[in-house]
């Protein structure tokens, strides 16, 4: 084989790569994946465009051409499920419970952003003000000297919820694995999709790790504690209808095009004879 075509097959190899490349200065949205498996969801891909921008392609986030770095920010998640009928991610908007045997993968998308941009996706002040979280609860000479304001809120209760506020983000992010979220939304033969979430952060580690920040403080630090009770059943006329609104969306034409070119060409990336 000459050089030039060795050449020319290496460049038609390397287009076909996928980039897995993480834009936080455009905020650009991106979507995951966690296809279900034997044993729960082993796996996390992320929707990306190949190298030569011609079809975006889901490709495991360890690729060892990945250009993704060991943290990244996002703020804005909604979560969505891959119905088994459809191969295309249905998004929703409030929390749901779905048969196990009628979905085949949980998914979750969000823009962007960078570390600085995620610490400001908490804001402790939101209820009480600077002064009382800052300086009243923590200098009993200010509290001694507003003796009535200190009445009224430990008469009320008010007191103690100003006592429970965090300050810091890490104090009401979760702290989860893919085992985890499996564990926490698969309950008798049902699985859970949530409620959206203010933001995330993720850590590609041995094994990627989920800092999910949520309203309040977590305890445990488990995305479980977000899962309101009891979950809103999703029936088959609902499924159906969202899964239609979302074909029929002009919204995502491109990427469903994309889809099913991907789909039909196949990928290393997606066993397609055992999605589970």
């Amino acid at each position: 084989m000459t050089n030039k075509k060795v050449k020319r097959k290496l460049r038609k190899l390397t287009s076909i790569m996928p980039m897995l490349e993480w834009r936080p200065d455009i905020e650009r949205t991106h979507m995951f994946r966690m296809p279900f498996k034997v044993g729960g969801m082993k796996d996390l891909q992320l929707h990306t465009p190949i190298k030569s921008r011609k079809k975006y392609v889901w490709a495991n986030v360890y690729q060892k051409l990945s250009h993704l770095p060991s943290d990244m920010y996002m703020k804005n998640i909604e979560f969505g499920f891959i119905p088994k009928d459809h191969w295309r991610i249905v998004w929703i908007d409030q929390q749901v419970q779905i048969p196990i045997n009628e979905i085949i993968g949980l998914a979750f998308k969000g823009t962007a952003i960078t570390y600085t941009e995620w610490i400001k996706t908490y804001n402790p002040y939101i209820k009480y003000n600077k002064f009382t979280i800052d300086i009243l609860r923590n200098n009993k000479r200010v509290q001694t000297s507003l003796p009535s304001l200190m009445k009224g809120y430990k008469d009320s209760g008010v007191w103690d919820e100003i006592r429970s506020v965090k300050k810091d983000i890490w104090d009401v992010a979760t702290s989860d694995t893919l085992r985890d979220m499996w564990h926490y939304f698969w309950v008798s033969n049902k699985f859970t999709i949530p409620n959206p979430i203010t933001s995330l952060r993720i850590l590609l580690q041995e094994q990627p790790l989920f800092n999910f920040v949520l309203s309040k403080d977590t305890t445990r630090h488990h995305l479980q504690n977000h899962i309101s009770l009891p979950p809103k059943p999703l029936s088959q006329r609902d499924m159906n209808r969202e899964i239609n609104s979302y074909l029929s969306a002009e919204a995502v034409r491109d990427f469903d095009e994309h889809y099913v070119r991907y789909m039909n060409e196949g990928s290393e990336n997606w066993d397609v004879d055992n999605p589970f």
